[in-house]
């Protein structure tokens, strides 16, 4: 639920700013899902589509990040700075590593402006609830959501940018 609130922060502000222009991040992330699919068959449906954009995305990235940035950071910092240094350590480093996807190539401070706030945000979210769940495992399955929602707005607000 927190992810699914996270989610709508990070959009619903990136809209509210940018509109459909190529400084929202989700219509950036709309056109990487677009040459993502560039193999995909051309009669292939908008389910198969989504599935083969959206599958890597719940395996992959949620489970290296949770591992890297809710387990070994926020254990490692939290004894040597304290739990809000380390959520706020770990939070910028996976920010930045997030700013590869969108605003550097080319550069856009604008998206970036917006960008690199919204994973800090996120981050913070997944943080915490490692934190109140005492599990890394809640904040992976809320990760795989945030990331499923997120290509699943795309594929609803923006089919022409995914070639649907």
């Amino acid at each position: 639920m927190y992810a699914l609130a996270a989610l709508a922060v990070c959009v619903g502000t990136a809209w509210l700013i940018f509109g459909n222009s190529d400084d929202n991040w989700m219509v950036q992330h709309a056109i990487y899902l677009n040459e993502s699919m560039s193999q995909a068959p051309s009669n292939a449906s908008v389910f198969t589509r989504f599935t083969l954009v959206t599958f890597p995305a719940l395996i992959f990235s949620p489970f290296a990040e949770e591992l890297l940035y809710r387990g070994c950071m926020i254990s490692g910092f939290s004894k040597t700075w304290g739990v809000p240094v380390a959520l706020c350590i770990k939070a910028f480093a996976f920010a930045l590593v997030h700013l590869t996807h969108y605003g550097l190539n080319p550069v856009q401070p604008s998206l970036i402006a917006v960008w690199l706030p919204s994973m800090f945000f996120v981050a913070l979210v997944l943080g915490w609830i490692v934190l109140k769940s005492n599990s890394i495992w809640v904040a992976f399955l809320s990760h795989r959501f945030f990331n499923f929602r997120m290509n699943g707005l795309v594929f609803l607000f923006l089919p022409d940018l995914v070639c649907v």
